[in-house]
């Protein structure tokens, strides 16, 4: 996407269609069989307002009326805000209540965001309010996930902000929490996923500007890692982190809570170019090289666009060059799905379309982690200014065709009207070539798209569209027709692997022979939002029965024979042990998680962690506060401490705690200040409760997980042990010391 700010560039019109293309289409039409052919009578119709699902996303606001390149530089805030507003528009489905009904989560960016739970006759309910969702009205929202990131059985949810100082995570605890609160409650800064803003770290000294965040089990040990993409326009120094990150889950030791992995996971987005920083929009786990683990792919702004091979081992290698995928280009909209067939994942990329942008890329998955454009060959390159996307079988033939959204903001300034109007694109596939079928099929929306998810919301066998619209109302298509050919749902549920299954995958071959067709369970559409985990498949005019073939994560396989079609089909893994086994936990080199390779801090005490992080977690003493390890200060001036006794005389000759720094305040039970640990060893908990006993020296009490953040987390063999709790008050307490140092912060101007 290009830089909203300078979008005064001259429009050029949408081209029309190639006579060729269209000869082609017609001909392969004549010689496919009449029940591959059933999409003619496929009809999608807008079902927004009788379902009960319409609203407002947002507005332009009143500052960014008329923003553009004449009025506002990159470098403004304003200028920032008012981009962030023009690309918001996000939705995201699943099944909140567990009642076989997906439900639809709605971001907005003047008002509360909202639940839409499916109540089984055609129509949705916003809930938001009744089950704890109603405090998001303070804040723009804009991607957001459902995931069942604690492994208990239900979906938590979670939700990208923009300039606010920290993401969201609701926990999903049931129809009937024992407190008898509410359903959700958000506690994403004790899970480690709020990334919230950090004054001690000038990196975080800023607003999130969050857009997509993926789940997936990138190391295989059965519970949900994330990644999560901003936007921005701040530009980095080579030794300057990135905003993308990855958090891994700490697994069945603290089930749903997060340590920062992006740098010892070899995953940072950064490659030194000041010009280039990442401007994330959407990231996926998928297996694109079939070997069993979870890649991360990564679509960014700028030709900033990454992909990354898991190596198996917990860390991840850059192979986006080498695996025949540069050239660059304003990547958006990301899905993923085997079009031809071929048993791999191929990937289709949104961008902005001739004269200002490279077109969509369509990248054919060729073996060998290597990959081919063939955007042109297949019809898919123009798209227009492209946003979200989905592979989906709409017409149940057997083969994934694709729905893409587009538009410019209405504020643009254009001689043009074509990339702000234009309509969106429905793609019928034949045999690998897509011919657009949008206006002949329903689908005239001519909105501002954004966010886009397919999925069964009247679970009837063929899959509809929901469709956001940027500063308007947004679109839910039902298909009509689509059901007339047969076709088989696949709902999967892991044991060993991580409960929402994703990353299994899911195949269906005619039992009497045939060509087997293949979806990876979470690898549908990834911007802004996704589209439901039941695997979907159309059968064009084969009646079955049919062989299902399940592979799990894990590695566990799961077959069925003689499956009836016209149904969904639940499989669940069975709870043996995995064939794959989990990756360790790779050595953190990043451990103020600052996303700074850690050479680049301070370090005068030459131990190869930041002196923040030696200060933060008790490794080392600074007692007057200045952010320099006293040690250091010794060092170089040995006149500091007169009777080397090892402590800087100016503060003081006799120290009631040992020689330790106070606490900032913070009470330990009421006994002598003692660099915030409480007597007799006992640990902080965090903020996690224990039942109020000190733990002597032990992790929190009766499983409860530590709350995460600090520096310990990720630096295993320094200071306290990793995974220790260093959260509450031993987080208020380094707080106090850096606050109390004067510790330089950089702010972003209100």
């Amino acid at each position: 996407m290009l830089d909203f700010s300078c979008l005064v560039a001259r429009l050029g019109h949408w081209p029309p269609r190639a006579l060729a293309a269209a000869a082609l289409a017609a001909a392969v039409a004549l010689v496919v069989p009449t029940a591959a052919r059933a999409d003619r009578n496929v009809v999608f119709t807008d079902v927004t307002a009788e379902a009960g699902v319409d609203y407002l996303q947002g507005s332009v606001g009143a500052d960014c009326e008329g923003i553009n390149a004449t009025t506002c530089s990159s470098a403004d805030n304003l200028c920032e805000r008012c981009n962030y507003r023009f690309m918001s528009g996000g939705a995201t489905t699943g099944d909140f209540n567990g009642d076989g009904w997906p439900d639809i989560y709605v971001t907005r960016l003047d008002g509360p965001d909202l639940l839409f739970e499916n109540q089984g006759d055609g129509t949705f309910k916003d809930v938001a309010a009744e089950v704890g969702l109603a405090d998001t009205a303070s804040v723009m929202t804009n991607g957001a996930l459902f995931a069942d990131v604690d492994n208990d059985g239900d979906e938590d949810l979670l939700v990208m902000t923009g300039f606010a100082p920290r993401f969201l995570l609701y926990i999903n605890r049931g129809p009937n929490p024992p407190d008898g609160g509410p359903r959700f409650v958000e506690d994403g800064v004790a899970r480690g996923f709020a990334l919230a803003k950090d004054p001690i770290s000038p990196d975080h000294a800023r607003d999130r500007e969050g857009f997509s965040v993926a789940a997936g089990d990138y190391d295989r040990d059965g519970y949900l890692d994330l990644f999560t993409t901003e936007w921005s326009q701040i530009n980095f120094a080579p030794c300057a982190g990135s905003f993308q990150r990855l958090l891994r889950n700490r697994g069945a030791a603290a089930p749903g809570y997060f340590d920062d992995a992006t740098v010892a996971a070899g995953a940072l987005l950064m490659d030194g170019r000041v010009d280039k920083s990442p401007h994330g929009f959407a990231a996926a786990f998928v297996d694109l090289d079939g070997d069993g683990w979870p890649d991360l792919p990564i679509t960014s702004d700028f030709g900033t666009t990454r992909l990354f091979w898991n190596n198996g081992d917990g860390t991840f290698s850059n192979g986006l060059t080498s695996s025949g995928l540069g050239g660059g280009g304003s990547d958006m909209g990301s899905t993923f799905g085997d079009y031809d067939n071929d048993g791999d994942l191929d990937w289709m990329v949104t961008a902005i379309a001739p004269p200002l942008g490279t077109g969509d890329r369509f990248w054919e998955n060729l073996g060998g982690r290597q990959f081919k454009n063939v955007a042109q060959n297949a019809n898919v390159r123009e798209g227009a200014w492209g946003w979200g996307v989905a592979f989906f079988d709409y017409d149940n033939d057997g083969d994934l065709d694709l729905v893409e959204t587009n538009g410019v903001h209405p504020g643009a300034p254009a001689t043009n009207p074509g990339y702000e109007h234009d309509r969106m694109r429905l793609w019928r596939n034949d045999e690998g070539v897509f011919t657009d079928l949008s206006l002949e099929s329903g689908v005239k929306d001519t909105g501002v798209g954004r966010g886009l998810f397919v999925f069964d919301y009247d679970n009837d066998g063929d899959l509809d569209v929901f469709v956001v619209h940027n500063f308007g109302h947004p679109v839910l298509y039902r298909n009509d027709g689509g059901n007339a050919a047969p076709w088989l749902r696949v709902r999967v549920t892991g044991t060993v692997s991580n409960r929402d299954g994703r990353g299994a995958r899911v195949y269906v071959t005619p039992s009497g022979g045939g060509a087997t067709q293949m979806r990876e369970v979470g690898a549908t559409s990834h911007f802004l939002g996704e589209s439901e985990l039941t695997a979907h498949f159309g059968l064009g005019g084969t009646e079955g029965p049919y062989r299902v073939r399940v592979v799990f994560p894990s590695g566990v396989e799961v077959e069925r024979a003689d499956v009836a079609p016209r149904q969904q089909l639940e499989v669940t893994e069975p709870n043996q042990p995995a064939s794959r086994p989990p990756a360790p936990k790779p050595v953190a080199v990043d451990c103020d998680m600052d996303g700074q390779i850690d050479a680049c801090q301070p370090d005068c005490n030459g131990n190869l962690r930041p002196d923040l992080c030696d200060v933060r977690d008790g490794v080392s003493v600074d007692c007057n506060r200045d952010g320099v390890p006293d040690e250091c200060t010794i060092s170089a001036d040995p006149a500091s401490d007169r009777d080397g006794d090892g402590r800087l005389d100016i503060c003081g000759p006799v120290r009631p705690d040992g020689g330790m720094p106070p606490d900032a305040g913070l009470p330990d039970g009421g006994t002598r200040p003692d660099g915030g640990a409480p007597d007799a060893g006992a640990q902080v908990d965090g903020g996690v409760p224990d039942g109020g006993e000190p733990d002597g020296g032990s992790p929190p009490d009766g499983g409860s997980p530590p709350a995460g953040g600090g520096c310990a987390l990720a630096a295993p063999g320094r200071g306290p042990a990793s995974g220790s709790p260093s959260g509450g008050a031993a987080w208020a307490v380094a707080l106090g010391f850096a606050l109390a140092a004067g510790v330089r912060r950089h702010r972003r101007p209100v």
